[in-house]
């Protein structure tokens, strides 16, 4: 995945808008509070890695059906 992949900081708050965060945070590894703060749109220096995990989560790869 390139950084084009990557969701924007906006997409991300929308789409954990109505997600439970603690579901998201064990299944990505993140703790809740990051999760929390990317929802609630607060600025802060994210790793690569934890904004790929979300837009992981969130997005996952398409497949192709047989």
């Amino acid at each position: 995945m390139s950084t084009d992949d990557l969701m924007s900081l906006e997409e991300i708050q929308a789409l954990l808008k109505d997600k439970k965060l603690y579901v998201i945070a064990e299944a990505t590894g993140l703790t809740y509070p990051t999760l929390k703060k990317l929802a609630d749109g607060k600025k802060a220096n994210y790793t690569y890695g934890t904004l790929l995990k979300v837009t992981n989560y969130l997005r996952p790869t398409k497949t192709t059906a047989n």
